[in-house]
């Protein structure tokens, strides 16, 4: 699934930071996030159970923080996150979502956010350096590809 991701990405990195930048949609939505106050939100304990595909993803996202190389840099950040990182790679209960925990979990999803809106924006800037990044309109119709050069 993440090469499927990885592949996507690639080919529409252009649309998706369009979209990711749009100054209607997607900015303001943005912003909101970061200024919400989270500390005013009163966290209610899901009455829902946990399903096996549900703590899968949950695994997938925590491993994240011992398979990167951000891991030491997030430590600090995340602290509280990293101690469920720590408890899950011990076989020990952990939990991602909990009163102690949502506060982190929201700068987690800023921080992911702002990270991958710079990395688009990186991976545009240089295509743009190496004068890939256009293909004539009058091959567009067709399944060919000019790159400028």
């Amino acid at each position: 699934m993440l090469n499927l991701s990885s592949y996507v990405i690639a080919a529409c990195y252009r649309k998706i930071l369009h979209w990711f930048s749009h100054s209607s949609f997607s900015v303001p939505y943005q912003d909101i996030l970061k200024c919400l106050d989270i500390t005013t939100v009163i966290f209610h304990a899901s009455s829902v159970e946990a399903k096996p595909m549900m703590i899968e993803s949950d695994q997938l996202l925590l491993s994240l923080f011992t398979t990167t190389n951000l891991d030491v840099a997030l430590i600090p950040a995340f602290p509280k996150l990293h101690q469920q990182v720590n408890s899950m790679e011990l076989k020990q209960p952990w939990v991602l979502y909990n009163g102690n925990i949502y506060q982190e979990f929201h700068k987690l999803l800023c921080t992911l956010l702002d990270s991958f809106r710079r990395s688009l924006q990186a991976l545009s800037d240089a295509r743009g350096q190496m004068g890939n990044s256009k293909v004539s309109v009058a091959d567009q119709s067709s399944s060919r590809h000019v790159w400028d050069t």
